[in-house]
């Protein structure tokens, strides 16, 4: 079975990919069993991958998820990612 983790694209995919890299792995151990895999995405991209159900979990910027929660029905935001 495969997860996939939505990614907002707020910059290139190859950045974007080697940022967020680190988080699909946290994930593939947590998951054991599930092909987790990375999705980036544009703000229109990611709308519409939502309604078609093609993602399992979203990483976007706080502004998006408030809109993304008020058109589609989540789950809640599970965490958020602090700069150390």
């Amino acid at each position: 079975p495969t997860t996939t983790l939505g990614v907002f694209a707020y910059r290139d995919p190859a950045t974007v990919e080697a940022r967020f890299a680190p988080v699909v792995e946290a994930m593939q151990w947590a998951l054991p069993g599930q092909n987790v895999r990375m999705e980036i995405l544009s703000l229109e991209a990611f709308d519409i991958a939502i309604a078609e159900g093609r993602v399992d979990f979203i990483l976007t910027n706080p502004r998006h998820f408030l809109a993304v929660r008020q058109e589609h029905a989540v789950s809640g935001a599970l965490a958020t990612l602090k700069h150390i």
